[in-house]
């Protein structure tokens, strides 16, 4: 991932991203206040949905999440500070659509890390784990947020 390139891309832009993260060893952290005793990540990968409306939005978020200092403020800060980002799929149109892409990773058999991410909304989760890299170059979010699985 060229992290130079992708925050040139998403200047001035608002919108939804996910974030692929990987984790090369188990591990066993507290997450905030998600739960009263601490969280096993397994090895693997984990995606994880999150959107950006602000001014400057998608820039800033991802810059805060790819950054190594920074404060813990949100459950996926925990889990960042023990894996890397290995890819970034946004969208630019200005509108919430984590729930839609979180409810598709549910619908297509990813793992959710229940209620991660999600303690605002209704959903299962906004983290979905994969044992195996998930098929990064076979997502697609288009302008009109559909998002799919490309065969």
């Amino acid at each position: 991932m060229n992290k130079t390139g992708l925050l040139k891309n998403l200047l001035n832009h608002r919108g939804t991203y996910i974030l692929v993260i990987r984790i090369t060893k188990r591990i066993t952290i507290p997450v905030g206040k998600l739960s009263g005793t601490p969280i096993t990540f397994a090895r693997g990968y984990y995606l994880y949905c999150g959107s950006a409306l602000g001014k400057n939005g998608l820039f800033n978020r991802v810059r805060r999440h790819l950054s190594q200092k920074k404060k813990i403020r949100w459950h996926i800060d925990y889990l960042l500070a023990h894996g890397k980002v290995i890819d970034v799929i946004y969208n630019t149109e200005p509108v919430r659509r984590e729930c839609d892409y979180a409810g598709k990773f549910l619908k297509s058999g990813f793992t959710p890390v229940r209620k991660f991410g999600s303690s605002d909304c209704n959903c299962v989760a906004h983290l979905y784990y994969s044992p195996k890299k998930p098929p990064v170059d076979k997502i697609r979010i288009s302008a009109t947020s559909k998002f799919e699985f490309c065969s």
